[in-house]
């Protein structure tokens, strides 16, 4: 069985972000190190501060996006608006099934 997958194809701007990401995170080879991140030379350097943390969440998800694709703007979040549809009092724990809205024009069950 072979798997394709439908992308478009790479732009300059979509290539540029990818040496961008590659270039900004060279602990992206240990995920586990995340109180680590680059500094504008490049080096290594312990979180500290909540600018150090705002930098590695950054860098983070550029990552992230670079691997799934660029999160959606602020134009499709909408209100979860949340319905339960049943719920369940068991011995130890609560089961709910709700309905939740993902984007504009979507319920999603759960």
């Amino acid at each position: 069985m072979q798997l394709t997958l439908n992308r478009p194809p790479l732009r300059g701007s979509n290539i540029l972000a990818i040496v961008i990401a590659l270039i900004t995170t060279a602990v992206a080879d240990d995920h586990s190190q995340l109180l680590v991140f680059l500094d504008e030379a490049g080096h290594e350097r312990p979180v500290k501060t909540p600018t150090d943390w705002a930098e590695r969440v950054l860098q983070i998800r550029t990552n992230m996006q670079l691997v799934m694709g660029p999160l959606p703007d602020a134009s499709r979040r909408v209100s979860l608006e949340v319905t339960t549809v049943s719920e369940e009092s068991l011995t130890k724990y609560c089961r709910k099934k709700i309905y939740f809205t993902p984007e504009p024009n979507d319920r999603v069950p759960a």
